[in-house]
């Protein structure tokens, strides 16, 4: 099974690690996962893509899965081609994702706050 990445719109889930998703699909067009499978693109929007996997694809439609946790189960959605991608990229971080600052922003960080202990701050 290779990963994909499909569109979706998300929103809070029952669970605070899971959001509901919603995307077009042939089927159902709903599922709730986990949030780290969720990929934001536009928080205003709420938009983004959801990891998943591909099963068979033709030339319009695929045939995928994906980790519902409402159901705990792996589960198949029929959906438009177009609307899955192999690798995706984002501007923004995770909603719940928080990046630690590396060493060297740390101390440009401590020197902008504290600009006459910026010859001491050898030490960060």
């Amino acid at each position: 099974m290779n990963t994909r990445y499909l569109s979706c719109n998300y929103d809070l889930g029952a669970h605070d690690k899971e959001y509901f998703i919603k995307f077009n699909a042939t089927n159902q067009n709903w599922c709730f996962v986990n949030r780290k499978d969720v990929t934001p693109t536009n928080e205003k929007n709420k938009m983004g893509y959801v990891k998943c996997w591909l099963i068979h694809q033709e030339k319009n439609d695929a045939l995928i899965q994906i980790n519902d946790t409402g159901d705990h189960r792996l589960s198949s959605f029929k959906v438009s081609a177009k609307d899955l991608v192999s690798k995706i990229r984002s501007n923004t971080k995770s909603l719940k994702t928080r990046q630690t600052p590396s060493f060297y922003e740390k101390k440009q960080i401590y020197q902008s706050k504290m600009p006459g202990m910026q010859k001491r701050a050898g030490h960060l």
